[in-house]
C-alpha cells in the first residue's frame, strides 16, 4: 500500500508536505499541492481515514434517520444528500426508523460516533430532538418540522402546498372537496390540511371533509364510502402514493376519475406522471432538499454555535388528467 513516506521520497519533500498538501492547507503553494497530489494519484494513494479521524477527533459520518423508505421521493432525498455530503468528504450512514424506535436509531447513531444527524422526524414533538441537543449533537431537520422550538429545518413549504391545492379545485367549480391525510400528528399533514382550511374558509366554504388514518387500507376504504355519499367531488391526498390508492379504490367502485371525482397528490413522483391517468399533485424539490440538508449539517459541525436557519421551499402545482372542471356544483 502507498504511503506518505511514499509520496515524499519520490516529490522530494517531507512527510508532513506531502499531508499538507493532500489536506489542502493553506501554508503551501499551489504549485508544491498540484505537484503532490499528482504524483499521489499516479502511484494510486487512498488516504487512511481512520489515522485522520484518530488526528481530528473525527468520523466525517453523517447518520440520516428516515421513518420510511416506501416513498420514491425519500430516494431523490438521499441521493441529495450523498452528492453533496461526497463532495464534503463525509459518508453517510441510513437507518429507517418506525414510530417506536427512532429514539433507538438515534442512540445507535449518537453511539457510532457520528458527527452529525439529518433526521425527519416521525411525530411532531421534541422527543428525538431532545436526546440530540442533550448530547450537543449537531442535526438538522428535514421534510417534517417539529412546531415547539426553533431548529435548524429543511423542507417544503406544505401550508401553501394545502392552499394551492385547494385553491386551484375552487377555481375550476368545487365545492365539496375533502382532504385524505394520515393523522397522528404529523407535521407536513397538519400543514397541508391547515393550508386546505384556510383557502375553504376564504372562499366562505364551510362544510371541510377531513378524512384521516389513510395509511389503513380498510380506514381508506370507509372514508371512501363515506365521500360517495357526500358526493364529494374532489379529493386532496396527502401523498402521491396515497393518491393512487383513492384512485383504485374508486375505481373499484365504478366512480371514474376525473369525470365523476377530481384527484390532486402531493410529491410529484416521477413515473406517476405516465400512470395510465397521469396525476395532478403538488412538486416538491426533493433532490435539492436533501442537497441543503446535507450543506446544513456540514456548516453547523464546523461552526455548532449558528442560530438555527431554516430553508424552506415554495411547492408548484402540476395539472395533469386526474382533475377536471365542473359546472353547478
Amino acid at each position: 500500500m502507498v504511503t506518505i513516506k511514499d509520496i515524499a521520497k519520490i516529490a522530494g519533500v517531507s512527510k508532513a508536505t506531502v499531508s499538507k498538501a493532500l489536506n489542502n492547507k493553506s501554508d503551501i503553494s499551489k504549485k508544491t499541492k498540484k505537484k503532490i497530489k499528482k504524483i499521489a494519484e499516479e502511484m494510486g494513494y487512498i488516504p487512511n481515514s481512520i489515522a485522520k479521524c484518530l488526528v481530528e477527533k473525527k468520523t466525517y459520518t453523517i447518520g440520516l434517520v428516515l421513518p420510511y423508505l416506501g416513498n420514491p421521493t425519500t430516494i431523490e432525498r438521499i441521493k441529495g444528500i450523498n452528492d453533496s455530503l461526497f463532495n464534503y468528504g463525509f459518508a453517510l450512514i441510513i437507518c429507517f426508523s418506525e414510530k417506536q424506535n427512532q429514539q433507538n436509531y438515534i442512540k445507535e447513531m449518537i453511539s457510532r460516533k457520528v458527527d452529525g444527524i439529518i433526521l425527519t422526524p416521525i411525530m411532531n414533538n421534541l422527543k428525538e430532538v431532545e436526546i440530540l441537543t442533550n448530547k450537543k449533537i449537531p442535526f438538522v431537520l428535514m421534510s417534517e418540522n417539529i412546531d415547539e422550538g426553533s431548529f435548524d429545518f429543511v423542507g417544503d413549504d406544505d401550508f401553501y402546498g394545502g392552499k394551492i391545492a385547494t385553491d386551484y379545485l375552487i377555481k375550476i367549480g368545487h365545492k365539496k372537496i375533502a382532504y385524505f391525510g394520515i393523522g397522528g400528528n404529523i407535521y407536513s399533514d397538519n400543514q397541508i390540511k391547515k393550508g386546505y382550511i384556510e383557502t375553504l374558509n376564504e372562499y366562505g366554504i364551510e362544510k371541510k371533509y377531513i378524512m384521516e388514518n389513510n395509511f389503513d387500507k380498510q380506514r381508506l376504504k370507509e372514508n371512501i364510502k363515506e365521500v360517495m355519499k357526500e358526493k364529494i367531488t374532489a379529493i386532496i391526498c396527502w401523498s402521491d402514493i396515497m393518491a393512487i390508492d383513492v384512485i383504485n379504490n374508486l375505481n373499484d367502485y365504478g366512480v371514474k376519475v376525473p369525470e365523476e371525482i377530481s384527484i390532486i397528490g402531493y410529491d410529484n413522483i416521477d413515473f406517476l406522471s405516465i400512470f395510465h391517468i397521469p396525476l395532478t399533485t403538488v412538486s416538491q424539490p426533493n433532490y435539492e432538499i436533501g442537497k441543503q440538508a446535507a450543506i446544513l449539517i456540514v456548516e453547523k459541525i464546523k461552526n455548532p454555535d449558528l442560530k438555527p436557519k431554516k430553508i424552506i421551499f415554495k411547492p408548484e402545482l402540476i395539472i395533469r388528467k386526474t382533475t377536471k372542471e365542473v359546472n353547478n356544483v
